[in-house]
């Protein structure tokens, strides 16, 4: 029998590459034109220790020359500062040991109240990681910088600021830090005092006569007071700008002028603090961008009302302007509710804020709203970022809500069975592409003692392989 040559098609089975850009580092462009932000999610498990909690007061910060993250947080099991990261190969921890967690500080109860920022310059290459954190052992702001030599990378860690031995006085809560365009540290954070003030405090590095610094990093180090108020800085949020200027976003419970708290934002003029109140509201948590035009984003919680709220600089005079009074006064920012219903009177409120390179803002967020207690994480954009003509959430303009809220994370994963609780710490960031990727904190009450670990969950791009035709 004459053997027959199959001549035709050969239907390839539809395979999508997934291309997981944002954490290999790759700048592959998505073949279809469809905005970034509709873009399909990924979700994975980082760090998971059995009968024990890692991941809470993370902090999640991209490498701008590959796109990848870098996410400190507090581990409790240990009481140490930990930072993961994505590898190719000889990881210990994540799906298939594909994420390294590593152990930066172990000296004492160190790593709660974390920040960590990424520098890296393309004209000296340059790279650097900066983690600020709580040392509640010695009552310090430390930080911990990685930084890389002509043949190895190292840690250096120095204590900025301590209170030891002080019953009345302990410093380095709340930080938030990020790098200039020089690679010099800003942090902001709060001093907490018995019996006097509690104060919102700002520190940079510098290359000496500094009145700051312990030891070896005695005179590097300038600290300085922003706001002193009863219940000042409790919550800290800070941003450099293209400029390099510093803005400092804090939540006090008690300067409101209606008994409530005050979510404001302060801004270094070169001689001092201009601070501006945005919002009066009880809960805070307020998290900043600033874009290249100085241009400022703010997120925050509203506990009274349950609330998620947005407040965007547009400058006095702008018609839309409803919120942050300035000294003439006028309003220069308009505050808008995002999402009216996430939970009232939640003391532990997950929030974080960035913007993409279009200038929409972003916004990750636990919903803690469910009466059966448990809490899911969400997200918030603009319908812009969409290319819709209306969202479901946010403002609205006429019978069009002009932001989109969707849930990331609905806490049933492995069965969930109402007893977990995503968010109570979310950190996010966006590369140049928009793709977006954000960390946070699941926690398991299933069991008396409980679990927690730590979660990510990204954006990718995906791409179709052709169909073979022979």
């Amino acid at each position: 029998m004459k053997k027959r040559t199959c001549i035709g098609l050969i239907i390839a089975v539809i395979l999508s590459i997934l291309v997981i850009g944002i954490v290999a580092g790759q700048s592959m462009q998505s073949t279809s034109s469809s905005p970034p932000a509709t873009l399909p999610w990924v979700m994975k498990t980082v760090d998971a220790p059995s009968g024990g909690t890692a991941g809470q007061y993370n902090s999640v910060a991209l490498s701008p020359e590959t796109g990848k993250p870098y996410i400190s947080y507090y581990d409790a099991t240990h009481s140490e500062l930990r930072l993961s990261y994505p590898v190719a190969s000889s990881g210990n921890c994540g799906p298939n040991n594909s994420w390294s967690c590593e152990v930066v500080d172990t000296s004492g109860n160190v790593g709660q109240d974390n920040a960590v920022d990424y520098y890296y310059n393309s004209s000296t290459g340059t790279r650097k990681i900066g983690i600020s954190y709580y040392d509640a052992t010695n009552q310090a702001l430390k930080v911990a910088v990685w930084s890389c030599g002509s043949h190895f990378c190292t840690w250096h860690i120095s204590t900025i600021q301590t209170t030891a031995g002080n019953t009345f006085s302990s410093t380095g809560f709340n930080t938030s830090l990020k790098f200039d365009s020089t690679g010099a540290i800003h942090i902001s954070y709060q001093t907490r005092n018995l019996f006097a003030d509690e104060v919102l405090m700002y520190a940079h590095s510098v290359n000496s006569g500094g009145n700051c610094g312990v030891g070896t990093a005695a005179g590097k180090w300038q600290c300085d007071s922003v706001t002193t108020d009863p219940d000042a800085g409790e919550h800290t949020s800070l941003a450099v700008s293209a400029d390099d200027s510093i803005w400092i976003a804090s939540f006090d419970s008690s300067s409101g002028s209606t008994g409530t708290g005050v979510v404001s934002i302060c801004t270094w003029t070169g001689s001092l603090w201009y601070c501006t109140n945005i919002a009066y509201v009880d809960g805070g948590f307020p998290a900043l961008s600033v874009d290249g035009n100085n241009h400022a984003y703010l997120a925050y919680y509203d506990a009274a009302n349950g609330t998620l709220k947005a407040a965007e600089f547009v400058g006095a005079g702008d018609a839309t302007a409803n919120c942050g009074y300035n000294s003439v006064p006028q309003y220069t920012y308009r505050c808008d509710v995002i999402d009216d219903s996430i939970g009232s009177g939640v003391n532990q409120m997950g929030i974080d804020l960035a913007v993409d390179a279009d200038g929409h803002p972003l916004i990750a967020y636990e919903d803690a709203s469910d009466l059966f207690g448990i809490s899911v994480l969400n997200i918030a954009r603009p319908i812009d970022a969409y290319g819709q003509i209306s969202g479901n959430c946010g403002p609205q303009v006429g019978i069009l809500h002009q932001w989109q809220c969707d849930t990331l994370d609905n806490a049933t994963e492995g069965g969930g069975g109402g007893h977990l609780h995503e968010a109570d710490y979310v950190s996010t960031a966006v590369n140049s592409a928009g793709l977006v990727f954000v960390s946070y904190y699941e926690y398991d009450d299933y069991n008396d003692e409980g679990e927690g670990r730590l979660k990510v969950i990204y954006q990718q791009h995906t791409v179709f392989l052709p169909m073979i035709v022979k």
